[in-house]
């Protein structure tokens, strides 16, 4: 029957296209009722082809699938296989009604034991400091049930880690930065040399700090949904603080290293400066020298001032830096007692 509606539907609709399209050029009035027909034939032709019948050797080989999941499922689970029979049952389908409703209970049962196994798993990952794999399991874990405290202060602190990789190379930035001096004197060359290479690592330094920001955010994404689900989650709240903190200390040392970058940009003003009155002085137009370098004079010492301020600037950064690790030290070594793999 519905076949037979769906062949009538698509060769009325040909048929009735192609009347409406000859009646129209002929300017006939019957273009309109053809043109109706279109849509008649059309709908026939939707109702038929969306209540065909399935293929009668589909729905067999289908069904034979869908039981041969439940079996395996069965098998797996008296293995103690869990994940394997989780996902051999989430095959079986709805219109095996014969396994289907088992087969849910069944997956509702499972979903558990596997979060917890894998939630397990993870912890002892982390604990081995493997934190690719441990992330990778919390990663499912939370996808499965994503209301799991436990596995959501975890996941936040394996995502904390690439803070500790990109702090270790910014120490190793910070120490060239302490070695890189910003020269006031000499020629001009190398007093620019030195000023791009100075500018150069604090915005290596600013690079870093992106990079651990990140992984404060990450983390802290995952840990404050822990307190969300858990909000006595001891743990979770200890983190957070540890969180906050470093947030706080990563702001400062990015003003920090923002405000150097903004001395050599100064320092690179009074370069430009000085080559002008060279250029003039070099030139042996020294009426316009005298003319002038009054300004010139003025200009370089409001340049120095503005160091001067930046650099103070920079110095009272540099003591809240130092503050708030000490801040973050003490914290951490809380956090230690609940995480001594940190």
């Amino acid at each position: 029957m519905w076949d037979l509606l769906a062949n009538t539907g698509f060769f009325g609709f040909i048929l009735c296209a192609i009347g409406t399209i000859i009646f129209a050029i002929k300017r006939n009035r019957l273009w309109k009722k053809c043109l109706a027909w279109v849509g008649v034939s059309f709908v026939l032709f939707v109702i038929g082809v969306l209540n065909f019948p399935p293929d009668p050797d589909k729905v067999k080989q289908e069904l034979a699938a869908s039981q041969l999941a439940f079996n395996q499922g069965q098998s797996a689970l008296e293995a103690k296989r869990y994940e394997e029979a989780l996902a051999a049952f989430q095959q079986v389908v709805e219109e095996d009604t014969k396994n289907y409703h088992a087969a849910q209970s069944k997956i509702k049962e499972l979903s558990h034991q596997v979060v917890q196994t894998k939630l397990e798993r993870a912890i002892v990952l982390y604990e081995q400091e493997n934190y690719k794999e441990a992330r990778s399991l919390l990663e499912q874990v939370v996808e499965i049930d994503p209301n799991i405290a436990q596995a959501q202060l975890y996941y936040g602190l394996v995502n904390l880690y690439p803070f500790v990789a990109s702090m270790s190379g910014y120490e190793q930035v910070n120490q060239a930065i302490g070695s890189s001096t910003i020269l006031s004197y000499g020629d001009l060359v190398s007093r620019e040399e030195s000023i791009g290479k100075n500018e150069a690592l604090h915005k290596q330094a600013r690079e870093y700090i992106e990079v651990m920001q990140d992984a404060v955010d990450s983390s802290k994404k995952n840990v404050t949904k822990a307190t969300e689900i858990d909000p006595t989650y001891k743990e979770a709240l200890q983190t957070t603080e540890v969180l906050q903190t470093l947030e706080q200390l990563l702001a400062k040392m990015d003003q920090y290293h923002k405000t150097y970058i903004q001395i050599a940009d100064k320092y690179q003003s009074i370069l430009t400066v000085e080559k002008k009155w060279k250029k003039t002085w070099d030139s042996g137009d020294f009426e316009k020298l005298d003319e002038i370098d009054p300004d010139i004079r003025q200009e370089y010492q409001e340049l120095q001032q503005d160091i001067e301020s930046m650099k103070a600037e920079a110095a009272t950064f540099s003591e809240e830096i130092s503050a708030l690790q000490k801040q973050g030290q003490d914290k951490m070594k809380e956090l230690k007692t609940l995480f001594p793999k940190l």
